[in-house]
Order: C-alpha cells, then structure tokens, then sequence
C-alpha cells in the first residue's frame, strides 16, 4: 500500500515538473544575456557661428553678496574676472574666434549698454551675460585622529552661477546654469558643532576659490560639450533564439547573424519580433547602426514588440540644437 502511494505521488510529481518545464519553454517574456556599448553623444547645443567671437559682460550685482568687508569684496571679484578668462578661453575653443573680458574693464560694474551694440563693436556672435553668483563654504565631515587631541575638520566651498547667452541683435538664445561643490580645506577644531556654524572664509585658501569659480563657469557651459554614454541591451533569450546568443558570446557574429535572419519568417509572430529585436543588438554590434535601427524599427511596426521602443531610443541620433 505504502509503495503504491509513493508511486503515485511521483507520478504526480513528473507531470507537475513536466507542465512547468513546458510553460517554461513557450514563455514570451523570457530574458537571457545582457550586452553593453560606449558610445559618443552629441552635445546638446552647439554653438552655431564659425569664426564667431565672444564676449563677456556682468549682468550681477556684487552688492547681493552682502560682503561688508571691501577687501574680501575685491577677492571674491578677482576669483570671478580671473573665472571669466578661462571661460572666454573654454568658448572660444569651439568657435574660434576672440574673448573680450570688457566685465574686466568695467570692475564688474552692472552692465547698462545695449547687447547688440556690444556684438557690433567687437564683432562678436555671442555676447555672454552673467547674471547670478553665489558662494558658500560648509562642513563637509569631521575625524578624529589618533595622533591629534583635536578632530580634523574638512570643508567644502560650492559655487553657483549663470548666464545668458544672446546673439549679434541682442536676443536672447539660452540660459546656462551651475551649481557645484568640491573641496576646499581643512582644519583643526575642538568639535564639529564649532565647525559646523564657523566655516572658514575664502582667504583659507584664494587660489582654491578662484578654480572653483572658474570650474563652475565652465560646467555652466558643458552641455556644450560632446560625452560618451554606455547603452545597455538584454537579449530575448528563449529557446529558439538561444543558438544565436551562443554565437554572439563566441564572437561570431555573422554565425549569429544568419540564425536570426532565419526566424524573422516564423509563424510565431512574437518570436520573429524578439528575433528581429535580437538581430538589431547584432547589427549595432558589428557596427551598423543603420541596419540596428532598421530590425529595431521591424520588431516595433511589423511584430509590435514593445520593448523595441526603449531600443530605438537608444540607437537614435539625438542632433544637437543650434545657438
């Protein structure tokens, strides 16, 4: 009796193992082996004007700081002139012509003159306008050292600006902003309430003020900069497609290639979405994007795979918008 129900109950057992081996191989939504690429991105303005000069104006009023000490007023203005030289270099790297300072010249008066006068003077294409500035030193951690009675205080200086670019007829083209945060210095504190309400001033350290001021002005900037991104792809990984992905991990892609050109034709309409889906991995693989976007395109229209949208954006040019 006993044997008999222990047949039975395996019995049970092989076709319950046997139903999910079965849902298992006919799942549509079965994912397998990732993939990744670095590639470059466009950067997302451009500055338009060849040969175009630039120049740089104060648009900020200094006195919003609330610096009451002339001295440290005159410090923090010499970090922003000193900031604009390196991001008249920065521009004009791109557009090869001159920077004119004349925010130099004025002493970081406000600027009252018009903008397009401005550009005709100087033939410039761009007239660039800073028109917020803001500083803050703060506690960024405490340490206790053992071969020091007192803590180890470490501090950070952030740095926001922004700007208005207009073009030769003074209109307005776009606004850059930035806010950044690094490292600034470094003392000895008898406790981190202490270091926390008194943070050091920027005569700590002048020469770290100046290049934070100077990276925050360029990063205001760096969406005009081209940048590298890494796209990541998940092959379909069910059964009929496996043969290919074995093939794509030993490097023969053109083996990987053929197998699923093959099942584009299948009956099953899913699959032949997912095998297009695949093939566009391999195409972008191989180095043909054109080909990629167009299985990609394939697994969307003809075989409404959804997952397809997510690649074409991946695999789409974004074109950058011109200043």
């Amino acid at each position: 009796m006993a044997t008999f129900f222990k047949n039975k109950i395996m019995k049970k057992n092989f076709v319950l193992l046997l139903i999910i081996g079965l849902f298992s191989s006919s799942c549509a939504i079965i994912y397998g082996f990732d993939t990744s690429f670095t590639t470059d991105v466009l950067p997302e303005y451009k500055l338009a004007a060849p040969m175009g000069n630039v120049v740089i104006v104060n648009s900020f009023d200094f006195k919003k700081l609330n610096v009451k000490n002339d001295n440290k007023l005159e410090e923090v203005k010499a970090g922003v002139i000193g900031g604009f030289n390196g991001l008249g270099s920065y521009l004009t790297e791109m557009t090869g012509g001159n920077y004119y300072n004349i925010a130099d010249t004025a002493k970081l008066a406000v600027n009252t003159d018009s903008i397009s006068a401005i550009a005709a003077k100087y033939h410039a294409a761009y007239v660039v306008a800073l028109t917020n500035f803001f500083y803050n030193t703060s506690l960024d951690k405490t340490e206790k050292r053992a071969d020091k009675p007192l803590k180890e205080a470490y501090f950070n200086l952030e740095v926001a600006t922004g700007f208005i670019v207009y073009n030769t007829q003074g209109q307005k083209l776009k606004e850059f902003k930035s806010d950044i945060s690094e490292p600034f210095t470094s003392h000895q504190t008898p406790g981190s309430l202490i270091a926390f309400i008194a943070t050091p001033s920027i005569k700590r350290d002048i020469p770290g003020f100046n290049r934070t001021v100077k990276n925050s002005m360029t990063s205001a900037f760096k969406s005009l900069l081209p940048t590298t991104a890494t796209l990541y792809f998940r092959f379909f990984s069910d059964v009929e497609l496996r043969p290919a992905i074995k093939e794509y991990n030993a490097n023969r892609l053109d083996e990987s290639k053929t197998l699923l050109e093959h099942l584009l034709s299948h009956p099953d309409a899913i699959l032949a979405g997912k095998a297009a889906f695949n093939l566009a991995v391999v195409y972008y693989t191989m180095g043909l994007p054109a080909k990629a976007k167009e299985m990609a395109e394939m697994s969307l229209n003809k075989f409404d795979n959804p997952s397809a949208h997510e690649l074409l954006d991946d695999l789409s040019v974004k074109k950058s918008i011109l200043l």
